[in-house]
């Protein structure tokens, strides 16, 4: 339990009636007007927590604690990172980060096990400009938690897109290595494979073909070889989906269909492995995969 002397100030109890507990070791101070009881121990979000409190009214857990606290894998021990933009002066907390940013937009507070935190959006915005490599992994698990969407991210760099404006860089090269591990549009997708078809000489591709009563992306005409493309944010969320993915590839090899998975991002980055692959399946497979 964190004991918060403006909050006991307010109930009725005097600035003599913190300093004598305190002094006589009733309580232990970890921050200035923060405190906890002799023999607890504080754990990661409660260390966020006390420094939040510690720096007063208005105060949130930003950064890498911000991060953190909604479910991403940071290194939220060595410093806490906590933002206040209506304070003059300057706050000096062991092992605490007070950030004064003048970019306020999107600077919303919210609340995650009881500690005020900036909003997500926000989050991975400033967990750049202090941890780069930690955007990845952070992004990755804020849209699988639904905390934001690729698109919203999208939109949140164009709002903060000032020249200058710390980790724009980190979170941008974020957001497009996860695009490119997401299945693109239908239109973009058909577009490209065919293209990619065409340039490698490989026979041309149905698209959305209806095989034994299921649907496949691509069809190769004239056999019974067919292409799928996978993203994470598709095929690994979802156990339902996952399922019947693979009941419905056992049942198409059942019937002698053969399928190949790539990424979008092998479509896009290495299209002459993708087309190997294709040319040499047709080539091993070529007897059994004849239609008809």
């Amino acid at each position: 339990m964190i004991l918060v002397r403006d909050d006991l100030v307010a109930q009725g109890y005097s600035m003599k009636t913190w300093r004598t507990a305190r002094d006589s070791g009733l309580m232990c101070e970890v921050h200035p007007g923060v405190a906890i009881l002799p023999g607890r121990e504080l754990d990661p979000v409660a260390r966020i927590a006390a420094a939040v409190a510690a720096v007063g009214d208005g105060a949130m857990a930003s950064h890498r604690s911000a991060a953190f606290l909604w479910g991403a894998s940071t290194r939220s021990n060595e410093v806490i990172d906590v933002v206040r933009s209506d304070r003059p002066g300057r706050l000096r907390f062991e092992n605490v980060r007070v950030h004064r940013p003048r970019d306020l937009v999107d600077l919303h507070v919210h609340e995650v096990q009881g500690v005020p935190v900036s909003n997500p959006l926000r989050t991975l915005l400033d967990l750049g400009a202090v941890d780069r490599w930690a955007v990845d992994r952070a992004l990755q698990t804020f849209v699988i938690k639904g905390l934001v969407t690729p698109a919203s991210v999208d939109n949140a760099l164009m709002r903060h897109s000032e020249r200058g404006r710390h980790g724009l860089v980190a979170l941008r090269t974020a957001l497009h290595r996860l695009v490119l591990t997401e299945r693109p549009p239908d239109s973009v997708l058909e577009e490209a494979m065919g293209r990619l078809a065409r340039r490698f000489g490989l026979p041309p591709l149905e698209f959305h073909a209806r095989v034994c009563g299921y649907e496949v992306d691509f069809l190769v005409s004239g056999t019974r070889l067919y292409i799928e493309c996978e993203g994470w944010t598709y095929h690994g969320l979802d156990k339902e989906q996952f399922e019947f993915d693979r009941d419905r590839a056992a049942l198409l090899l059942a019937n002698g269909y053969v399928g190949l998975r790539f990424t979008w991002a092998q479509i896009v980055r290495r299209p002459h492995f993708v087309a190997e692959q294709v040319r040499k399946t047709l080539s091993v497979w070529s007897d059994s995969l004849r239609s008809g």
